[in-house]
């Protein structure tokens, strides 16, 4: 196995086989394309949209690889896998220069486009990741298409991603969970001033985390979508769209609300036009006050402004190394919370927006080994 070092750009050597000027109409874009239809005759191509011209390109027997490019993505089970794989696989054809046809990649390819993410800084994670996602859509062409991936004597050629010939970077499995004991929660939310801006924002965002059990990516891209019924003199109920949802607008637990609410209008925000963020970064420059700093309104706080928003706020309520913490133990103290409330495993892959029940099982074996005290009881506030 390799290492996660970075490696330098000038002792990156280059697939020798290079195949330029042939590139696969709509496969980078193949999640905007109708799913295909895949029988034992073959495949049915839809039509296919070119990202370059933006035309759809008329279905045709020279159009099988983009077409089941265009299958492969829609079969994924949620769009966030689709546009994960989609734009792992155009970030493999923009690298390879070529038209990927699935019987001309070998691994050589595969490392030498492992090597340049590699040397770009990325994550061992994050290339282990793309590779599984272009290994699914070989995957799937040998179920569904395996005339594509044959070679000369009809032998089904080996999936150049998964073989043994990867050279794939070590990753440290995450193996436990860090959830807040319920005397910490308390002396966190006590301990933030919500009178002044910051504060209340602060408040509000750590307390819809561990309302909602929701990802970061969900939680930080979280924006107003409006209000539904309320009659005359009424505000209905108000809609929320967090990012990644499968589903349409939802409303918030009533106390994420009510702290949201008292932020907003700490900053003369509400209401909310929909479409707005609802977590914005503060600006501080010149301000000699930060209970009176303003909001930037052009984009919502990243995660790394989430993480240090809620390390310093354990700080100071006394919790101990409160560097160790991230955002997602907030996602645990919620599974812990409705665990012990009596919910069950599928209704808890269902909050935390797991893809099949296993991963949930997965998940609370970590948080049951990484616990003392089970008893999480009513009295965060």
């Amino acid at each position: 196995m390799h290492s996660t070092n970075a490696v330098s750009g000038a002792t990156v050597a280059l697939p020798a086989r290079r195949r330029p000027g042939r590139v696969a109409p709509g496969a980078p874009g193949a999640c905007a394309a109708p799913a295909a239809s895949c029988g034992a005759g073959g495949v049915q191509a839809p039509p296919v949209l070119d990202i370059r011209s933006g035309q759809a390109i008329p279905a045709s027997p020279q159009h099988t690889w983009p077409a089941i490019v265009a299958a492969w993505a829609a079969a994924q089970a949620s769009p966030h896998t689709c546009r994960h794989y989609c734009r792992s696989w155009a970030a493999f054809l923009e690298f390879l220069g070529t038209d990927g046809e699935p019987g001309r990649i070998t691994s050589d390819d595969v490392n030498a486009w492992t090597a340049i993410l590699r040397a770009r800084g990325q994550a061992a994670s994050t290339i282990v990741s793309r590779l599984a996602a272009c290994a699914s859509l070989f995957d799937f062409i040998a179920q569904h298409a395996p005339e594509l991936v044959t070679d000369r004597r009809g032998a089904l050629r080996t999936n150049p991603f998964r073989n043994d010939a990867v050279r794939r970077p070590r990753v440290r499995p995450y193996s436990s969970a860090r959830p807040l004991a319920e005397a910490t929660v308390q002396r966190l939310l006590r301990a933030i001033n919500s009178d002044c801006l910051s504060g209340a924002r602060d408040r509000a965002l750590l307390l819809t985390a561990l309302a909602t059990g929701w990802p970061g990516g969900a939680l930080l891209g979280l924006r107003y979508a409006g209000a539904e019924g309320g009659g005359e003199g009424g505000e209905g109920t108000q809609l929320w769209l967090r990012k990644g949802a499968s589903g349409g607008p939802e409303p918030l637990p009533q106390v994420a609300f009510a702290a949201i609410r008292h932020y907003l209008d700490l900053a003369g925000r509400w209401p909310l036009t929909p479409g707005d963020f609802v977590w914005l970064p503060l600006r501080t420059h010149g301000v000699v006050n930060f209970g009176i700093a303003q909001p930037d309104p052009h984009q919502p706080i990243s995660s790394t402004q989430a993480n240090n928003i809620l390390r310093r706020r354990l700080a100071a309520a006394g919790a101990a190394h409160p560097e160790q913490y991230h955002m997602r133990d907030l996602r645990h103290t919620y599974s812990r919370k409705y665990l012990a409330a009596g919910g069950d495993v599928g209704g808890l892959g269902d909050r935390l927006t797991h893809s099949r029940p296993a991963v949930t099982l997965r998940y609370m074996a970590r948080l049951a080994q990484s616990v003392d005290d089970s008893a999480l009881l009513e009295g965060w506030l």
